[in-house]
């Protein structure tokens, strides 16, 4: 019985991890769309442009890129968040994976 609480848990989990994952490109779509808003044609292929610079604000300070808005402070805000809990729930994800394996 065990068992079975321990997969379903897990998939609880997986399904959490794909809808944060899910609210966290949502949040790069809007991000991007709200920084590179004074381009005339936002087309994907102009955004890949840029591509380094969203990485870069996600995981140092969003003032050192040439994109950065202060009025973006929040959804950079929610988009690190949603990034964070993202990884948090993969690592989780694994451990959990790993546990009904191993049969603990």
């Amino acid at each position: 019985m065990p068992m079975n609480i321990q997969i379903v848990s897990a998939l609880i989990t997986f399904l959490l991890l794909i809808v944060s994952f899910l609210i966290f490109m949502f949040y790069y779509v809007k991000l991007k769309g709200h920084l590179l808003a004074d381009n005339n044609v936002l087309s994907m292929r102009s955004g890949f442009e840029y591509h380094d610079q969203f990485i870069g604000i996600l995981f140092s300070k969003p003032e050192k890129f040439a994109i950065y808005k202060p009025s973006a402070k929040q959804l950079i805000a929610k988009y690190k968040f949603t990034f964070k809990l993202s990884m948090i729930l993969f690592i989780l994800c694994l451990v959990q994976f790993v546990f009904t394996l191993n049969g603990i």
